[in-house]
């Protein structure tokens, strides 16, 4: 995609939502991926397979760019 083209962020939340818009649990804002669970099993699995995901369409996150967190 051309930068520069005003489009782009659209475009872009339109694949993230058509990537993860059928998992429950799971939420795809921009650049963003929220995942949750009502219970620590829950949200393993659900984290799974957005992880599974990200791997079949080629989505890379470093560590630095992940956060986890739980109560």
């Amino acid at each position: 995609m051309p930068f520069g083209v005003k489009l782009t962020q659209k475009v872009f939340q339109k694949h993230m939502s058509q990537h993860f818009g059928d998992l429950p649990g799971v939420e795809a804002d921009i650049d963003d991926i929220l995942v949750w669970g009502s219970s620590p099993e829950e949200h393993s699995k659900r984290l799974r397979v957005v992880v599974d995901r990200c791997k079949t369409f080629n989505l890379n996150a470093t560590q630095e760019q992940m956060f986890v967190w739980s109560e």
